[in-house]
């Protein structure tokens, strides 16, 4: 063959796989960026005033946590840890879930609730122990399973997934772990993005993890960014990069940027306490999106709720401020 014959076909070959690279490197990025959502202007802003309803017990609500005709709260400050309250018009219904230590009892006054989005209650204590309870038409709690996590974490925010999936956040290793409830074998894992403090309470990746059946929702917060991923590959469907400035958090209580503190997973929506404005004079407000990160609403408060629940289907807000520490806070959306 000709010497410069060889020599074309080799630079079109050449030309060939660099141009191919090139294409699929602009394909990636172009991929990149359209799972990426930007600043975003809610379809409707709206400031929201507190009706003040007596809860008619002492209680110093952590959680609330909705389910179809009533509220379950959890409450600390008590030997009695759950309470619940009918909606909308919060009235009293019962309670149960004692602390001691009995079969059926909570060693620790510490209690949390795993979310799902059936009617099933469970509650998790600092053992790890997952309960399944109920309220009886007698206002009483009866436990009805229990599960266990086989070794300690340092975790939070647990979800149960059509009764099968258990979805936590472990804050210390910075990763949302998926596990079979009845085996508690790890099915998969999703590694958050963080930076290089080895504490975890102080790393720009900490956050809180919301969830439904089909959608796990991180909520980072000392970054201006919510990240989406699919339940059953735990893939990354979409990311809301908002222009906040990312601070490096050195020191506990240290004055730097916060966004997203708290998180609600309704039906329609997810809910982020977002801080509008930082310190000195933080402003706190409540964001909704949709499951695709689409800007829904903004909500403003005359009082805020430090804890809260969303009712989409009687159209309220449940919530809590200690500012008002006899009463529930209902606001009509």
């Amino acid at each position: 063959m000709n010497t410069n014959v060889l020599c074309n076909s080799l630079r079109m070959k050449n030309f060939k796989v660099i141009y191919n690279l090139l294409f699929s490197s602009i394909l990636l990025v172009q991929l990149s960026c359209a799972n990426n959502i930007g600043d975003q202007v809610p379809d409707e802003e709206k400031f929201l005033y507190a009706e003040k309803i007596p809860m008619g017990k002492v209680l110093y609500p952590e959680e609330l946590n909705l389910k179809k005709g009533y509220v379950a709260i959890a409450n600390r400050s008590a030997d009695t840890l759950v309470y619940f309250y009918s909606t909308p018009d919060l009235k009293y219904l019962g309670r149960g879930c004692l602390h001691g230590e009995g079969p059926e009892e909570y060693p620790n006054k510490f209690l949390s609730f795993g979310y799902t989005t059936n009617d099933k209650i469970y509650t998790w204590d600092i053992r790890l122990n997952i309960r399944e309870i109920r309220l009886d038409s007698t206002g009483s709690v009866k436990a009805e399973n229990t599960f266990k996590l086989k070794r300690f974490k340092m975790l939070s925010d647990i979800y149960i997934i059509k009764d099968s999936l258990l979805l936590y956040n472990d804050f210390e290793r910075l990763e949302i772990v998926k596990q079979d409830l009845a085996s508690m074998s790890v099915s998969g894992n999703i590694i958050l993005e963080k930076d290089d403090n080895k504490n975890p309470s102080f790393n720009a990746g900490t956050g809180k993890l919301i969830a439904n059946d089909s959608v796990a929702v991180y909520l980072y917060e000392y970054k201006d960014r919510i990240d989406i991923y699919d339940i059953n590959t735990l893939k990354k469907k979409k990311s809301i990069i908002s222009s906040g400035k990312t601070s490096k958090i050195i020191a506990p209580m240290m004055d730097c940027n916060q966004y997203n503190v708290n998180g609600v997973a309704g039906k329609k929506y997810f809910y982020s306490t977002y801080v509008k404005e930082q310190a000195p004079d933080k402003k706190y407000v409540i964001r909704a999106y949709d499951y695709n990160g689409k800007l829904h609403a903004e909500y403003s408060f005359d009082i805020f709720p430090n804890r809260y629940a969303v009712d989409e289907e009687n159209g309220y807000i449940y919530g809590y401020n200690s500012v008002c520490e006899d009463y529930f806070l209902r606001y009509e959306l």
